[in-house]
């Protein structure tokens, strides 16, 4: 059976909890490397599950030159 990309992105949040848009490619690159999708792809297939929900909404935040204001992202939580 094959596994879509949003299933391997929610077997990372629940295993390590909430994580940012470029841990989760991290990931990606090197657990699924012939899988992964691009930053933006995979920035639009976790925008797009209901399951996934942002924790911390991107900024525009920079730290000597580089972007450091990546989303984060968790698993939504059922209320009962």
């Amino acid at each position: 059976m094959r596994r879509s990309c949003v299933e391997y992105a929610k077997d990372f949040l629940k295993r390590d909890g909430p994580l940012s848009t470029r841990e989760i490619y991290d990931l990606f690159l090197d657990e699924h490397p012939k899988k992964c999708p691009t930053m933006i792809q995979l920035g639009m297939i976790l925008t797009r599950n209901p399951g996934v929900e942002k924790q911390h909404w991107a900024t525009n935040e920079r730290k000597e030159e580089r972007w450091v204001g990546h989303t984060i992202w968790k698993i939504k939580e059922e209320v009962v």
